[in-house]
């Protein structure tokens, strides 16, 4: 049988693993796909609506994705993303970088049944108009392909979220009851 995450040898493999890690609901791959100074930047509009910063970290972005995929009152977890090929960024500063636009996609919650929703509930949550940035190694200094064990994959280094029907707050993401 095939194996369930590629290498993260391409971009192409980092999304795809990035996809799986939302549908097996895994941690510990989500936040190993995420280079040391990864930012989630939210749409403008989406940030203003609800009082968030203009991104998370690292460590910000894990500890919400992570708390969403251990919701004991969410049933299942689905993402599928669109997206062209990888480019170069012409920004300075980025000269290793590739960016990927996603130009479709969704991730989908299932809910649990409650006195309120006695069949379930799925929230769908529409993915297009967001960027993704990559890079080869965990770090910015990450370029010793010799002695570094993680010089040679890819990373996400950020995510923008450039046109907003992402949700934008913990609630709107987690099922209630």
């Amino acid at each position: 049988t095939a194996p369930l995450y590629l290498e993260p040898t391409s971009p192409e493999n980092v999304l795809l693993n990035f996809q799986t890690a939302y549908r097996q609901r895994d941690c510990t791959r989500y936040s190993g796909l995420l280079a040391d100074d990864y930012q989630f930047y939210f749409d403008e509009d989406t940030r203003v609506k609800h009082g968030l910063p203009v991104f998370w970290t690292r460590l910000d972005d894990s500890l919400e994705v992570c708390g969403l995929f251990h919701d004991p009152d969410i049933t299942a977890i689905r993402m599928e993303l669109q997206h062209g090929p990888p480019r170069p960024p012409l920004q300075m500063g980025r000269d290793n970088w590739v960016y990927v636009d996603v130009t479709g996609g969704f991730v989908e919650i299932d809910c649990a049944t409650s006195v309120a929703h006695p069949q379930g509930q799925t929230r769908r949550f529409e993915l297009g108009g967001s960027r993704f940035y990559l890079r080869l190694g965990r770090t910015a200094a990450d370029t010793d392909t010799v002695h570094s064990e993680t010089a040679h994959r890819w990373y996400i280094v950020e995510w923008d979220v450039l046109s907003g029907v992402w949700p934008g707050d913990r609630d709107s993401l987690h099922c209630t009851p």
